[in-house]
């Protein structure tokens, strides 16, 4: 079954609109040297799908941006550049920007991937402006001889970000390396190491990207040193503008529904060793694209200049790749290559998938687009490719042909808590958002490592095992790097990850593997606070965010009722509970009750105590939310209780209690039966009945009495109620344990008027209701 509310657009576009164009069929002149978008990436598969949608948005994150004019760049889809002046032909933004969107098949040039999305150019550099440090300036030399110079300040990073955010960019596509995003990188006794790597040179200026990263890890170094050297001494935690990068990057992907995809990086050559900081990734939050081309028997291997690591997620052609040139509106670029290339088609089909599915997360899009991929090279995940190469169609059917089950729920249950018995010095900026607010100087923190696994039912089961992933979560029960105060991400570089993992999955959920710190604070003194916490929370408190992909099962009908007490004596206070069954969890709850009003209510007919307020009777009054309800009784006050359950997909049942009140309401009294009752006869206790039963009563009709026999296979607490056909309790027959037989008693209606009467018996989950007619 589908609910998703983007198919009937997109079954629109299968089945009613003409056959998106093939290879064969666009008309652009370079199509044919870009054959590795199809028969390798099966992008003309992909546009029998989608060609993209207006609604996305594709933001550019380079030196100096794209051309803004280029004959193969629809004007009606290309944003207002933002960042700085527009310097194209000495960067790689053109050629990038042109494999994401070209305006395909338009008789002209090349093709791009996303034929509809909104394309905006974000530049990193600026203008040299009075007072700017020299130590940051870039300058380039043109073929003319003409020198310009531009300045670089970090902290652009992370402001152009929020500046996407804030347009509504939905795909971040880098050209060039971010700041590692392993916990490693940020170890807990001082600075991560700021050097960001050798990166490749672009084709065009061989002199551009040594200037721009050499500046940029001297400027960071700078920083570091004056920040932790000379004003806060030894520091904890990184400050800016690394920082403000990475909870521009949070922001992006968790506020914003951002897509973050980046190159993996190129070695400066073949068979270079890898450092250990890695660019390209923040790990669990982008998507790194590695690079492949195509041997001479056509076979595909891993681009020989592709950065190995883990980090790598996916792989796209890399090697003499079309693209637009910056250095004219109608030039073209067809040897451009690296993992910068790889990464813009990678953003291509992520707009793709944005288009069909705007809920998809850049998780979803690395998990998506990871699950979908065909292996290349040796067998098996690589490290310079990832889970293979990109296939835009199977990755845009896997989406369209399945459920995509997105729910953030608390775990439904925790299987195991386990204190590992390590024990060390939390400290740093990270943990100290956890120092209880009573205990603000006991700034030593010291934490015991807790692993767990839990349970997380589905919200709808499957009829298979799905596809599941966890994603980032509203709490910090994913990650706690990041932490929402005041509806920003702050990045608090906490060197423990408390990730969590899915460990296993069925039809009806999964479980999951994490951990957490049970965190004691200490003065300077040695003194410990009194108060105590856990890092980040406990586990049946963590939010937990999963995407499930599979074929759902047909939900059954979604039901509720209520248990709890039917018969409660006069002071005492009652709870029920909700129990839904079938709809799609999880459910919502709302209950209500209605006291009714008996003679001598008091002033105005209010109830007053041992209500713990004033309440109307007769009218409904709100019971509050929640899976429980708990009131307190009066006499006479027989309350009736409500209950509405709304599930995951909005459908909505009610459930009703009625339950008496001893002492009886509006004059008809509930007779207290006394204990032993006389007229109760136990017939037999030796032979067991099989099963609870109640029988009609003899004879019937009566005047003015008769006999009822029910059978009790276990001993137990039972309850038997005359009624009238009001519903009022007339008559409390039996209030006590019985021992398990066959019982009979007998039913004076001497008192009663003629008339229809209901008999009910309660035994432990066990209800039956008899009719029986009294005439005088």
């Amino acid at each position: 079954m589908k609910r998703r509310p983007w198919i009937p657009a997109t079954l629109f576009l299968m089945f009613f609109l003409p056959a998106r164009p093939t290879a064969a069929q666009t008309n652009d002149p370079l199509v044919g040297q870009q054959q590795y978008l199809f028969d390798v990436h099966k992008i003309d598969q992909a546009w029998n799908v989608t060609t993209g949608s207006s609604d996305v948005q594709i933001g550019l994150y380079s030196m100096l941006g794209f051309i803004q004019s280029h004959e193969d760049l629809s004007a009606s889809r290309v944003l207002a550049p933002q960042g700085g002046p527009v310097v194209p032909d000495l960067d790689v933004g053109s050629e990038m920007v042109g494999i994401v969107g070209a305006t395909a098949n338009n008789g002209k040039g090349m093709t791009g991937i996303d034929r509809n999305g909104k394309l905006q150019s974000y530049s990193i550099l600026r203008q040299v402006q009075g007072g700017d440090n020299e130590d940051n300036i870039i300058e380039f030399t043109r073929t003319n001889g003409t020198v310009e110079k531009y300045y670089l300040d970090p902290l652009r990073f992370g402001e152009l970000l929020e500046t996407g955010r804030t347009n509504g960019i939905d795909v971040y596509l880098f050209s060039f390396g971010i700041p590692a995003g392993d916990a490693e990188d940020f170890p807990l006794d001082g600075l991560p190491d700021a050097d960001l790597g050798n990166f490749s040179e672009p084709p065009q200026s061989p002199s551009l990207l040594d200037q721009f990263f050499g500046i940029l890890r001297g400027r960071f170094d700078t920083i570091f040193n004056t920040l932790c050297g000379g004003i806060f001494g030894s520091c904890q935690s990184p400050p800016d503008p690394v920082s403000n990068f990475r909870t521009a990057i949070g922001n992006a992907v968790k506020l914003g529904n951002g897509v973050i995809v980046s190159p993996a990086g190129d070695l400066a050559q073949a068979g270079e060793t890898t450092i250990d900081y890695m660019p390209g990734l923040m790990n669990k939050y982008a998507i790194a694209v590695g690079g492949i081309k195509k041997d001479a028997g056509g076979n595909l291997l891993a681009w020989d200049r592709t950065r190995p690591s883990d980090y790598v997620d996916v792989a796209a052609f890399a090697e003499n790749v079309v693209g637009l040139s910056g250095t004219g509106s109608n030039q073209y670029n067809t040897t451009f290559g690296g993992t910068a290339a790889a990464a813009s088609i990678g953003a291509g089909v992520a707009a793709l998938l944005k288009a069909v599915h705007p809920d998809l997360t850049s998780e979803d899009v690395e998990e998506v687009l990871k699950r979908t991929a065909f292996d290349t090279g040796a067998p098996g995940r690589d490290a310079a490719t990832g889970n293979g190469a990109i296939d835009a169609k199977a990755a845009l059917d896997y989406v369209i042909n399945n459920d995509v089950q997105r729910v953030a729920k608390p775990a439904s249950s925790v299987l195991n808590d386990t204190d590992t018995g390590t024990v060390r010095s939390l400290q740093g900026t990270g943990y100290w958002a956890y120092i209880p607010s009573n205990c603000s100087s006991y700034t030593n923190i010291l934490g015991t490592e807790h692993t767990f696994t839990a349970r997380v039912n589905f919200a709808q089961a499957f009829a298979t095992t799905p596809d599941v992933w966890v994603r980032w979560a509203a709490s910090d029960g994913i990650d706690t790097r990041f932490k929402l105060v005041d509806g920003e991400l702050v990045a608090t570089f906490d060197p423990f990850e408390k990730a969590i993992s899915v460990s296993s999955t069925d039809a009806t959920g999964f479980t999951v593997s994490g951990s957490y710190w049970y965190a004691r604070f200490f003065n300077a003194q040695g003194q410990e606070c009194p108060t105590k916490n856990n890092i980040p929370a406990l586990p049946q408190d963590f939010l937990i965010a999963y995407t499930a992909v599979g074929t759902e099962a047909t939900p059954q009908p979604l039901a509720a009722s209520i248990t709890g007490p039917s018969l409660l004596n006069s002071g005492d206070s009652g709870t029920w509970n909700a129990n839904p069954s079938g709809g799609s969890d999880p459910y919502t709850y709302s209950w209500q009750y209605f006291l009714s009003c008996p003679g001598g209510a008091g002033p105005e007919g209010r109830h007053r105590p041992p209500g713990p307020r004033a309440v109307e009777c007769g009218q409904w009054q709100s019971g509050g939310n929640g899976a429980t309800f708990s009131l307190q009784v009066g006499a006479g006050y027989d309350p009736t209780i409500q209950l509405t359950v709304t599930d995951l997909i909005n459908a909505t049942v009610t459930a009703t209690k009625t339950v008496t009140v001893a002492g009886g309401a509006g004059g008809a009294r509930v007779e207290q039966a006394a204990a032993p009752v006389p007229s109760l006869t136990t017939l037999s206790a030796e032979t067991l009945p099989a099963r609870y039963a109640l029988e009609q009563n003899h004879p019937n009709p009566f005047n003015p009495s008769t006999e009822i026999r029910f059978y009790l296979p276990e001993s137990g607490p039972i309850s038997l109620i005359i009624y009238d056909v009001t519903g009022r309790a007339v008559r409390r027959l039996i209030h006590s344990v019985l021992p398990a037989g066959t019982h009979r008693i007998s039913f004076d209606a001497a008192s009663l008027p003629s008339g229809v009467y209901l008999y009910r018996i309660t035994a432990g989950t066990f209800t039956e209701t008899r009719r029986m007619t009294l005439l005088k």
